[in-house]
């Protein structure tokens, strides 16, 4: 004889339902108080002790601005400042640098990619020869810690003027990344570069990968990212150098 299988009392599965519903509904409000509850401005001071904990990285570094084309360099930094970086791909497709503060007599040294980069292997120029467009940055505000100071430092100012709303805008996922995403809003005044800076905090190493900047007309005037950063790795000299057989410093 086949078995008769029992059905659960009603009452059995009410109480089933009731308590997947009161669970479902406390993970929420875990969720929301986690959000209310997340400083924006600690959040941010955060990224500055977190990078004080780092030796050196490397990234895919994205950059933009209103004036200039999206640009994608492959980039290694060692502290205290020791950067390599090279275009992967177009515009500038093949072009290297490298800057070792204090070494080389202090010069950037680049290779300009292409057919002149096989001509010409090393290019030395001034720091002050690489200023952006605008005028406000050289090679040596390259890099994730600079990029640090100059939002804390702004954000500080404009505290400190009762200038300042700063937002927690929740989690959400960057480049792959599980992130934290911060709004900062400034009037407008000359000190204030920008309007809006959107920022994404990675959530496990707490450093900025992604920064947008708006101006008052809410355009996109600049887009910094650090995709695939990898915190601490082994570099060393070689890495930093222009005897480096894997870049096109050399002749042979």
């Amino acid at each position: 004889m086949r078995a008769v299988r029992r059905k659960k009392p009603i009452y059995i599965e009410l109480f089933l339902v009731v308590i997947t519903v009161v669970l479902s509904l406390m993970w929420c409000s875990t969720v929301v108080l986690a959000q209310q509850f997340v400083n924006p401005l600690d959040l941010l001071m955060l990224t500055r002790s977190s990078y004080s904990k780092v030796n050196g990285y490397t990234s895919t570094f994205v950059k933009s601005s209103i004036e200039n084309p999206s640009e994608t360099i492959y980039l290694k930094f060692r502290k205290p400042f020791n950067l390599y970086m090279k275009w992967v791909k177009e515009p500038h497709q093949g072009r290297e640098v490298i800057y070792v503060e204090g070494q080389n007599n202090d010069k950037v040294i680049a290779n300009p990619g292409g057919l002149i980069g096989k001509l010409i292997r090393v290019v030395k120029l001034d720091p002050e020869e690489t200023r952006t467009p605008d005028g406000l940055y050289t090679i040596k505000d390259v890099g994730i810690g600079n990029m640090i100071d100059r939002i804390v430092t702004h954000t500080l100012i404009a505290k400190a003027n009762n200038d300042l709303k700063i937002y927690f805008r929740g989690e959400t996922n960057f480049s792959g990344r599980e992130a934290y995403m911060i709004e900062r809003v400034l009037p407008k005044k000359n000190e204030y570069l920008a309007h809006r800076l959107v920022v994404y905090v990675d959530q496990e190493n707490k450093l900025p990968i992604g920064v947008y900047a708006y101006n008052w007309k809410n355009e996109l005037v600049s887009r910094y990212e650090y995709r695939d950063l990898k915190v601490n790795p082994n570099l060393d000299d070689k890495d930093f150098s222009l005897e480096n057989r894997s870049y096109s410093f050399r002749l042979l």
